[in-house]
């Protein structure tokens, strides 16, 4: 049974959710009676997943926090694995409206609310980095999703594609293929035997999560000037780099075009960071390189206040009962 003092006091009259492969965070507007409540949920898991899905999963673990009697006016979600799709919400809108009585059901793609709330509206290029890597740009060409493909097709530079480069140089090192690595130790650690490393992984129940895990394992090796996993995170930000500039070039942006990213990734540090901004000043000399204004949740706090310019509306899904 819940534990009633986990509930907000007041009743919540809009729910902004940030739904991530990793974790999910949801911002409880209270309609101005009280201050928003911000309250963590499991993330979905990688891949790419249906509405209603992940409606689901939202409501399942939304049930022990929210009673039926909410009084929901709104819910908006940026969510992950939706590959920068517009959906048909009849279906999710009807669960949602007899779980909380929403009146108004709003989706979009996390690459759109990590713009949204990177930039304030404003165009120019803005990266997604965590367990997946996606960039939106956009500018006088429009709109444009680079990347975002999911971790058998793309996501290149990610925490899984870091994940798995360390896991493969480890596997080199054991067979004698690549060099000795500190990643092999790091590996055994986390994993145990290298022999038993490929079972491990293909027998888990979560087997792409598991190889993000290694990320942050990558990047300690890497601080400890280990040059294989110094490498990996070289071509990480190489590759973070290159999707930013297909972006800026997708939309025809200007010289001086606004660059931002946001996502867990960008907690290595300069590992990441350094390499990433070598390779964009090389091909984007004049971009301006700003920090995010905001956070994902921002963003998607911005869909419900439709604080939302023409080129990013066209990217969400939106329904609404008739009665408002």
């Amino acid at each position: 049974m819940a534990d009633p003092a986990a509930r907000p006091a007041a009743k919540p009259r809009r729910l902004a959710i940030d739904l991530g492969q990793s974790g999910c965070r949801v911002r409880i507007d209270n309609d101005g009676s009280a201050e928003p409540t911000v309250i963590n949920l499991p993330g979905v898991g990688p891949g790419s997943a249906p509405a209603e899905s992940l409606s689901t999963h939202l409501i399942n673990h939304l049930t022990e926090r929210l009673s039926p009697d909410a009084g929901l006016h709104s819910v908006a979600i940026g969510a992950t694995g939706l590959h920068g799709r517009q959906l048909d919400l009849t279906t999710v809108f009807t669960r949602w409206s007899n779980a909380y009585g929403v009146h108004r059901l709003l989706v979009a793609d996390d690459g759109t609310t990590a713009h949204l709330g990177a930039l304030r509206g404003s165009d120019g290029v803005v990266l997604s980095a965590g367990t997946g890597s996606v960039a939106l740009a956009t500018g006088p060409g429009g709109s444009a999703r680079v990347d975002g493909v999911g971790y058998l097709l793309g996501d290149d530079g990610s925490g899984y594609w870091i994940g798995r480069a360390g896991l493969a140089a480890a596997l080199r090192h054991r067979d004698r293929r690549g060099p000795a690595t500190e990643l092999s130790r790091l590996a055994t650690q986390r994993f145990g035997e290298l022999d038993s490393l490929p079972r491990t992984v293909q027998d888990s129940s979560t087997p792409t999560a598991d190889i993000a895990r290694f990320c942050p394992d990558v990047a300690a090796a890497a601080h400890n000037a280990d040059p294989v996993a110094r490498a990996i995170w070289n071509e990480a930000g190489a590759l973070l780099a290159r999707t930013i500039v297909a972006g800026a070039a997708a939309v025809d942006a200007p010289a001086d075009v606004q660059v931002s990213w946001v996502g867990a990734l960008f907690d290595a540090g300069p590992i990441l960071v350094e390499p990433l901004i070598g390779e964009l000043r090389h091909a984007l000399p004049h971009a301006r390189v700003i920090p995010a204004a905001g956070t994902p949740l921002d963003g998607v706090t911005r869909l419900l206040h439709d604080e939302i310019p023409a080129e990013i509306a066209a990217l969400v899904s939106t329904i609404e009962r008739e009665d408002g």
